[in-house]
């Protein structure tokens, strides 16, 4: 289809301790749409998203999907912020450029 677009990113903690890591992955699309700035997150997006990404991994977690973008919005961007459950390991949020790969 051609609003949508495909995304795949990996998830690792640094510590070597044996200990599951659950919690969510949010993402939020930056870019334009009518000539204003807007953000986008999951929910905002067409389709049945959930609002998040389930996360639960020993050591590395691969995360990949299909999105359907709204007409007319154009992305410059995406933030990854993980949140895990529970208080040993800290929240992450993580801003990257939009890149396009064929």
């Amino acid at each position: 289809r051609e609003n949508s677009v495909f995304y795949a990113f990996t998830v690792s903690k640094v510590l070597k301790d044996p200990e599951y890591i659950e919690g969510a992955a949010y993402l939020s699309l930056n870019g334009k749409q009518g000539g204003a700035k807007r953000t986008l997150t999951l929910k905002d997006l067409p389709g049945d998203q959930q609002n998040s990404l389930k996360l639960r991994f020993k050591h590395f977690q691969n995360l990949e999907g299909e999105l359907l973008l709204p007409d007319g919005f154009k992305p410059s961007g995406v933030t990854i912020e993980v949140k895990p459950a529970g208080k040993k390991f800290k929240p992450v949020k993580k801003s990257f450029k939009w890149v396009v790969q064929g």
